[in-house]
């Protein structure tokens, strides 16, 4: 029997446009410990949860570790493995620690880099609506 988590409230970073990156109105959500079940293959729930929220389109990879945004889908990360440093934010970027079971939603727009990248992940690009429950 598959027991259910208790609903874990997001951080809410604010990223504004610097000249360069657009930044986005919408807040990246960083979920600390959003899956916390000891699974062989965290990288499977990951998946089936991504795909049960309409995130499509997705792969087992790590992060580019260049600059980049999308402009036009917003990009859901979860950690599986290990964990990872993003920049996030362009000239006012701020480094966000990510550990395995961490979920972060970057929207549409806003700057993503990785640094010191020591972990595997489960991202998915989507053009899909902006929440992760339902």
């Amino acid at each position: 029997m598959t027991e259910k988590q208790e609903i874990v409230q997001p951080e809410q970073l604010h990223f504004k446009d610097d000249g360069v990156y657009p930044g986005s109105v919408l807040p990246v959500l960083l979920y600390r410990a959003a899956i916390t079940v000891d699974a062989q293959d965290l990288a499977s729930v990951f998946e089936r949860a991504f795909e049960q929220n309409d995130w499509r389109n997705s792969w087992r990879n790590g992060v580019y570790s260049f600059a980049h945004y999308h402009s036009t889908s917003h990009e859901v990360l979860g950690v599986y493995h290990g964990s990872a440093k993003l920049r996030l934010g362009g000239e006012h970027a701020q480094t966000v620690d990510l550990r395995s079971g961490d979920v972060i939603l970057i929207p549409a727009a806003d700057l993503e880099i990785s640094a010191g990248l020591t972990s595997k992940s489960r991202r998915a690009r989507s053009g899909a609506p902006y929440q992760m429950d339902r």
